[in-house]
This record gives structure tokens, C-alpha cells and sequence, in this order.
């Protein structure tokens, strides 16, 4: 059992009884931990951090309910918090050009094209390497730059841009022709 998890199976009793000064000593622990998660599923520090407020707040909110491990009800908590936040701002976002319907431009994405994205989405981001779905994610529909999301994930511009190539590459078999353009800077990547 790690310190994370010996943390919270020390507090939890006292944070069930109401302890105020226990539910904080768990998330000045934990807090940095729970933000870098969230901040790899946004790309931006402010937005982590209200994501990860709003699950330490539910968690105090939703306490004496709780059954099994409340660290993992936390830990979903937050991941679907993420995807929310996906969700929400998917439809601000623009939808990358390799999902784009056959001749439309970004400008004129339709509802149908953003379903459609989404649905191919949801079918090929888990055949993606974890790496090549963070990075094409940040990339293409948070529109982060190579510096940015290196810095982000710990690694050099020219990895993001090696795992971008491979997402492309990938999704272009997994999608089929009809949704992938090539793009010049894949044809760069592989000589």
C-alpha cells in the first residue's frame, strides 16, 4: 500500500465523523497529485484546478454516501469531470481537419460533422497508444502548440511531434480515407 492510499484510509474515518482539519490535511496531501492528473486531461492549469475543487467539494458533499474506496469514487469523480469538460468545450472547439466531412471547412462544420467526429472518436482513441492520443488531443482539438505540450507531458518537441505523426498515421487506418487527408508535415516525419 503506497502513502496516497495509507493517507486516506488514516483520514477517512475522521473526514466521516465531519473532521474539517482531516478533509484538509487530505487534500494539501493529495492536492498536487490530483491537479497534475487533471491538468493532463485539460492542458490548462486554472481549468485543473476548478476541476479538481469541484471533486474534493463533492467528495465532502457526497461523504456519508460513499461506499468501497473513497479514494477511487474521487478518482472517477475527476476523470468524469474531465470528460465533461471535454464535452463542454468540444463544442466550442474546432473539430481537426482530419475529421472534417468530405469538403467542408472548419467554418462550416456542421452538427452532423461534430457527431460524426465524435463517434469516430469514441471508436478508435482507445486503439491509439496513450502517448499518441494526449498528444494528438492537445494538438488538434485544444489546439496547444509542440513547445506547450511538451512541457505539458514532460518531453521534447520533436517526441510530441514523432507521437502526432503516429496518431495520424494510425488514425488514417483506423478511420479509412474517406475522413483523413494526408497532411505535409506527415509526409516530413517519415521521410
Amino acid at each position: 500500500m503506497n502513502s496516497v492510499q495509507q493517507l486516506w484510509r488514516t483520514l477517512w474515518p475522521e473526514i466521516l465523523r465531519g473532521s474539517e482539519s482531516a478533509f484538509d490535511r487530505l487534500v494539501q496531501a493529495t492536492y498536487r497529485r490530483y491537479r497534475w492528473y487533471a491538468y493532463r486531461a485539460t492542458g490548462r492549469w486554472d481549468d485543473a484546478d476548478d476541476l479538481v475543487q469541484t471533486a474534493w467539494w463533492r467528495l465532502w458533499r457526497h461523504r456519508m454516501s460513499i461506499r468501497g474506496s473513497p479514494s477511487l469514487w474521487f478518482y472517477v469523480t475527476l476523470k468524469h469531470l474531465c470528460a465533461d469538460y471535454h464535452r463542454r468545450r468540444a463544442r466550442r472547439l474546432r473539430i481537426p481537419p482530419i475529421f472534417h466531412s468530405a469538403g467542408a471547412s472548419e467554418r462550416e462544420s456542421t452538427v452532423e460533422s461534430r457527431l460524426d467526429f465524435w463517434r469516430v472518436w469514441e471508436r478508435v482513441r482507445d486503439r491509439l497508444g496513450e502517448q499518441q492520443r494526449e498528444v494528438f488531443w492537445m494538438k488538434e482539438i485544444l489546439g496547444m502548440g509542440d513547445e506547450e505540450i511538451a512541457r505539458a507531458l514532460a518531453v521534447t518537441p520533436s517526441t510530441v511531434r514523432s507521437h502526432l505523426s503516429l496518431a495520424r498515421k494510425n488514425l488514417r487506418r483506423l478511420v479509412g480515407p474517406a475522413h483523413t487527408p494526408e497532411t505535409e508535415d506527415d509526409h516530413d516525419a517519415s521521410g
